[in-house]
């Protein structure tokens, strides 16, 4: 099979990234356990408003996923879908 050349292979990897992105959208709250969500919501609202985990308020895992969190909130909003 030949190489593809440069071109080729961007649209093809974009191409390959929009399928999964589409096929993610469709079953996004399938399987979806939301146990965990209200207290990560509380962490990623202590971080947006200035403060950081395990000095300013108590956190559940090492931070890392707040920070992910928060920023999530700040672009999409507080649904937590």
């Amino acid at each position: 099979m030949p190489k593809p050349d440069g071109a080729t292979a961007r649209a093809l990897s974009v191409a390959v990234a929009l399928a999964g992105a589409g096929y993610l959208l469709l079953h996004l709250r399938n399987g979806w356990y939301p146990w965990d969500e209200g207290s990560l919501a509380v962490t990623a609202e202590g971080i947006l408003r200035g403060g950081l985990p395990h000095r300013d308020f108590p956190e559940l895992y090492t931070g890392g996923l707040t920070f992910l969190n928060a920023a999530a909130f700040r672009l999409f909003g507080t649904d937590l879908v």
